[in-house]
């Protein structure tokens, strides 16, 4: 994978399928040692609602687990009593390796937010996942590394070595989000040295801090919410968000030394994550 640089005018566009790519042989061998030691293919089940883009997300991950080699069960849910039951023997059966909701599971209001009820109830749907079966790290008791803060642990580990993260800011936007929550856990837990944390509610001017971050990872899910004007010259951004990004791209590209687009950025390498978390006991 190629290495940052601290070039403004050069920003490193990071390239998740070429990230995907050069995961797939380790990948493919670690299928190969799981068929030869219990005889099957490795199972990944996942369970979906009628949210169209969770559809199309799910179907994703199914068509890279097929050119690896494993076997990806998606399930279209119909009700919660029947997403319980299917749990429970997902969580019994020998033949499955790995659970995972697509979320949003449960129906949206008509803004497309879920209920504090809702978010509630959607948690404890989470907890019936055997931990030991919960690759994509939703529970929070959970072994494994939600894939996509595993995947944005990654690439800092290989794209960003040259900038001695330990010595740098990192601001996580959306700090107080789940996805945040478990991004800022990560980076304690590799040690950097001062964490900015913005929630989701904060004011503009809480966004002034991000003047002072070397790294910005952004988990809003709001389209263009970053820009240019808010960044340090030469940061590295990590773009969470879906559909269009968090960041406002162009104006973004002309401070940043490294930015992860949408698409085609940290999707890839979340579904890589993915499977990595499920082949991980191999």
């Amino acid at each position: 994978m190629q290495k940052i640089s601290n070039t403004k005018m050069n920003p490193i566009i990071f390239n998740g399928y070429q990230f995907q790519k050069e995961k797939i042989p380790g990948l493919k061998s670690k299928v190969a040692k799981f068929i030869k030691k219990y005889g099957r293919k490795p199972c990944l089940v996942i369970f979906l609602g009628n949210d169209l883009n969770s559809k199309i997300f799910t179907s994703v991950k199914a068509k890279f687990g097929r050119k690896i080699g494993v076997v990806v069960k998606k399930i279209k849910i119909k009700n919660e009593k029947q997403l319980k039951i299917l749990i429970d023997q997902t969580n019994e059966s020998e033949e499955v390796d790995g659970v995972m909701i697509q979320l949003p599971i449960l129906k949206r209001s008509k803004k497309q937010v879920l209920s504090i009820k809702q978010k509630e109830k959607t948690k404890d749907i989470i907890n019936l996942i055997d931990r030991n079966k919960d690759v994509d790290g939703m529970r929070k008791d959970s072994p494994f590394l939600p894939a996509t803060v595993r995947a944005i642990r990654e690439i800092m580990n290989y794209e960003l070595k040259i900038m001695n993260l330990k010595r740098k800011v990192i601001a996580v936007v959306g700090a107080h989000g789940w996805l945040g929550r478990k991004s800022v856990q990560m980076l304690r837990e590799i040690g950097i040295g001062k964490i900015i944390e913005i929630g989701h509610g904060d004011t503009a001017a809480s966004f002034d801090d991000l003047k002072h971050a070397d790294v910005v990872i952004s988990t809003v899910g709001k389209p263009g919410i970053i820009t240019g004007d808010m960044l340090k010259n030469g940061c590295a951004i990590f773009d969470v968000g879906v559909g269009k990004g968090d960041i406002d791209f162009v104006s973004t590209i002309k401070k940043a030394s490294f930015v992860t687009p949408v698409p085609g950025g940290l999707g890839p390498a979340t579904i890589t994550c993915l499977f990595e978390n499920l082949l991980s006991v191999i």
